[in-house]
């Protein structure tokens, strides 16, 4: 999954200023709606501006990094929770194929290449898992920072 850099957007909008009592005016040129600073004539509807402060701004911005944070946990878990499915099928089947060999074979070379297969594929999955499972954590604990400052 691409991070989406919410940072350029951040210094973008704190650097916005907006003077106070601005008017935007709403008009139609050439079948067209248009906006302006001026206005363009008897049919322009003006358009009053609310001035948001720093502070506002700043929440807002904290806001929608912690709803980025958290559709990010969700992602992270429905993907950890499609790595369980894939392990537990292959692993079941690799079961399968060990619980087919007969007592008789078991004594051959069949049965512990299978068994190192279970062990391996086990191993790879859990350690994608608890990887991702770390990246949650870390990510919950910026929310809850984010949620705090």
């Amino acid at each position: 999954m691409k991070k989406i850099n919410l940072i350029i957007p951040a210094i973008l909008l704190t650097s916005l200023t907006l003077p106070v009592n601005a008017e935007i005016y709403k008009c139609e040129k050439d079948g067209q709606t248009v906006f302006s600073d001026k206005s363009c004539g008897q049919n322009s509807q003006t358009i009053q501006l609310e001035e948001i402060s720093f502070e506002q701004l700043k929440a807002m911005t904290a806001e929608a990094k912690v709803k980025f944070k958290q559709a990010e946990v969700e992602y992270l878990e429905y993907d950890i929770n499609t790595l369980q499915k894939q392990m537990n099928r292959e692993l079941f089947s690799l079961q399968q194929k060990k619980g087919l060999i007969t007592e008789d074979i078991k004594k051959t070379s069949l049965e512990r290449p299978i068994s190192e297969k279970i062990e391996s594929i086990a191993d790879k999955y859990e350690n994608q898992i608890d990887s991702k499972r770390d990246k949650i954590q870390r990510i919950k604990n910026e929310i809850n920072s984010l949620s705090n400052s």
